[in-house]
C-alpha cells in the first residue's frame, strides 16, 4: 500500500491531463483529493484511486 502526504506533487500519467501537476489535498483509504489550482480548484477537487 503506497502512502501519500498531503501537500505533495504528483504528476497525471494518463488521461487527458497527462503531464499536468496536482498539490494532494486529503488521502482517503485508496483515494487522493488533487487540485491543479488552475482547472481543478480548493472548492471541487478530483477524487481519483
Amino acid at each position: 500500500m503506497l502512502l501519500y502526504e498531503l501537500g505533495s506533487l504528483v504528476v497525471s500519467k494518463a488521461g487527458h491531463d497527462k503531464g499536468e501537476v496536482f498539490v494532494i489535498l486529503k488521502s482517503e483509504s485508496e483515494y487522493v483529493y488533487l487540485m491543479d489550482g488552475k482547472t481543478v480548484l480548493l472548492k471541487s477537487p478530483r477524487k481519483r484511486i
